[in-house]
């Protein structure tokens, strides 16, 4: 996690001139990442890699960090105590179920929705 206040455009220049990607969600987590890695795709290679049924998984998040979840096209859920910013970026994603429950109560939520119980 990080200060908001203490964090300094600085750093992230430096994070970034290493060669690493990073992310700010719910004004509180810093994700340093490999450059060009991201959940998503790397969820994507998995599913392919394994031969898993697509129709069949379910992503879920609640901040930032799991937009490239979203994006994936599969079927997703965001939790309801999903920060604000996430929820704007999946308006126009209408494969991302929007819970009420937080946490696990609205995954419970979501497969209940999308028939994967």
């Amino acid at each position: 996690w990080y200060e908001p206040a203490e964090l300094e455009t600085a750093t992230l220049d430096k994070i970034a001139a290493a060669g690493f990607d990073w992310l700010l969600s719910a004004d509180t987590f810093l994700d340093v990442l490999p450059k060009g890695v991201a959940k998503g795709p790397t969820l994507l290679q998995l599913v392919e890699t394994l031969n898993l049924p697509a129709d069949r998984v379910l992503v879920a998040g609640d901040t930032l960090n799991d937009l490239s979840l979203f994006e994936t096209g599969l079927k997703g859920v965001a939790v309801g105590n999903s920060e604000p910013r996430l929820v704007e970026q999946l308006t126009d994603k209408p494969w991302v179920y929007r819970s009420t429950g937080h946490g696990a109560a609205g995954i419970a939520e979501a497969i209940r929705h999308f028939g994967l119980d």
